[in-house]
């Protein structure tokens, strides 16, 4: 007779095999959850999200007509299936569209501002909340992300980021910065409270087109 009682494990087996099982399918969540800095938070952090994008760029024909908040939804669903902690709509003097937070030190959060993209004025809104109105200066990193349903993404967040660079707003220190994600880069703003916050500038395809074929 076969027995149904569950075999026996270690409990350092267990922690182990789930460790490797994270690793492989999120490791921005590992490095965000073995952290020891908040500069290795961040970085973590945006390793999760470029993997929650790529999540997202694969079931691009589910998202090119989805809304803002739709969108915003799904990406914070993909952090947090992912094992980040991630919010919707918290609130820092306002409701921030996506919190990520640190598992064990409540003070290291990233703050993220999502729009559909419509161009790099209404791309600067979202800075301009950002910096603005959500964050305190506490924070050092920030990021701003577009989801694009347009073609072209990569001319469209070089429009963005030429643009910042010729007008240098909302208090921005120089020139933008290349970033290793794709379609993606930073700018440097000198805070109200006077200290410097960097915005990770993002672009996620959510571009669709079959050649007018079955969606």
């Amino acid at each position: 007779m076969t027995s149904l009682e569950p075999p026996e494990v270690s409990a350092a087996g267990d922690l182990k095999d789930y460790l490797e099982l994270l690793q492989s399918n999120c490791p921005g969540a590992l490095r965000v959850f073995i952290a020891r800095t908040p500069g290795e938070f961040s970085d973590a952090v945006e390793i999760a999200l470029e993997n929650a994008m790529q999540h997202m760029e694969s079931g691009a024909r589910f998202n090119y007509n989805r809304d803002e908040r739709a969108l915003t939804h799904e990406l914070v669903g993909c952090l947090g299936g992912g094992g980040v902690h991630a919010q919707n709509e918290a609130y820092s003097n306002g409701h921030v569209d996506v919190t990520v937070a640190h598992p064990h030190r409540a003070a290291w959060k990233v703050l993220g501002e999502c729009k559909i993209y419509d161009g790099p004025i209404y791309h600067l809104e979202g800075c301009g909340q950002l910096l603005l109105r959500y964050a305190t200066g506490r924070l050092p990193r920030t990021f701003c992300l577009d989801f694009v349903q347009l073609d072209a993404i990569s001319e469209r967040m070089v429009g963005i980021r030429e643009r910042m660079d010729q007008d240098l707003p909302l208090e921005q220190q120089g020139a933008s910065s290349n970033h290793s994600i794709p379609w993606a880069f930073t700018t440097i703003h000198r805070h109200k409270c006077g200290d410097n916050v960097r915005i990770l500038h993002l672009g996620c395809n959510v571009y669709w087109n079959d050649g007018g074929g079955s969606r």
